[in-house]
């Protein structure tokens, strides 16, 4: 079937009363077959049930057809956004990354599938410039130069993400765009610490060889 390439409901019954189809009207008076149509004014609304017997015909299928394209899009938003959402946001999948796991190239190509999907989801235009500029901050801040920084990034990126969709969820979002330093600082203390535990851990292994 082919596809309606505009809402039908747009669409205005002609004047089937006026000149431009008073040739159809007078066919239609003419034609023996229709033995109920004998005047100008009942051709007119003949044409004018037909048009709008086809019309509605026509409003069904479009609306059959923006709901199947809007089942699609929402599936492959959901696939996209599979590999990038919070874990407890996300619908489960085998092939999910948690958020604190990424590196930090798969959290910018994350971030590239999740901003260009945006448009197709119900977030209000101001929430689509906040994660923009959230993760535009994140990649142009200091950290992202150093790879203690770079790991740091990703941690807080978890974290503060996975608490705006819970407020959010409560009615209750913040603006994500503004880097917590604070938070931020204390990301990179707990990377160093891990690390530091790590290095002692072999450490202690080598010497007990």
């Amino acid at each position: 079937m082919d596809r309606i390439p505009y809402d039908p409901a747009l669409e205005r019954c002609p004047d089937f009363a006026g000149p431009k189809h008073q040739r159809a009207r007078a066919y239609l008076i003419a034609d023996a077959a229709l033995a109920d149509i004998t005047t100008d004014e009942e051709a007119a609304q003949h044409l004018r049930d037909e048009w709008t017997t086809e019309n509605n015909e026509q409003r069904t299928l479009y609306q059959q057809q923006v709901e199947a394209d809007k089942a699609v899009e929402e599936q492959r938003v959901a696939q996209e956004q599979d590999a990038f959402l919070p874990t407890s946001s996300a619908r489960p999948s085998k092939n999910a990354i948690p958020d604190v796991l990424l590196t930090w190239a798969q959290l910018l190509e994350a971030r590239t599938l999740f901003l260009q999907s945006l448009h197709l989801g119900n977030f209000p235009q101001s929430h689509v410039a906040m994660f923009s500029e959230f993760y535009a901050n994140m990649e142009m801040h200091a950290y992202a130069k150093q790879e203690v920084g770079r790991l740091a990034l990703v941690r807080y990126h978890a974290l503060a993400l996975e608490d705006w969709y819970d407020r959010n969820r409560q009615g209750d979002p913040f603006n994500l765009a503004l880097i917590d330093e604070a938070r931020l600082r204390e990301c990179k203390e707990d990377i160093r610490d891990k690390k530091g535990r790590t290095q002692d851990t072999v450490f202690e292994r080598k010497m007990s060889d």
